[in-house]
């Protein structure tokens, strides 16, 4: 028996072959790396656009105002919950009055 460099594995392998698969997986790598690269710009955007559309103080003082007429006729329950099998625990519940 010699040794054939051609030949491995009693399989014949050709040089040809084993650059292309070589070349196949490095395209691999390198599509998936380009679509994370991508992703990570497109992500990155549309925080940018994101913070861009943020409410500003105006809006926040709205929000603020409307969360304390919320509170103003609403009040915070906790209820005991037994769900049985020795399982309990407390819930925190929001009460409101009916509007007029």
């Amino acid at each position: 028996m010699s040794f054939n460099p051609v030949v491995f594995a009693s399989r014949p392998t050709r040089a040809a072959q084993a650059k292309k698969a070589a070349f196949v997986l490095v395209a691999a790598v390198i599509a998936v790396s380009a679509a994370k690269v991508a992703m990570a710009h497109r992500a990155a955007t549309m925080l940018v656009q994101t913070v861009e559309r943020a409410p500003g103080g105006e809006a926040i003082a709205k929000q603020q105002e409307s969360r304390a007429q919320t509170q103003a006729v609403c009040r915070q329950v906790e209820a005991l919950l037994d769900e049985g099998y020795g399982v309990s625990g407390k819930e925190t519940r929001w009460l409101c009055r009916a509007a007029p």
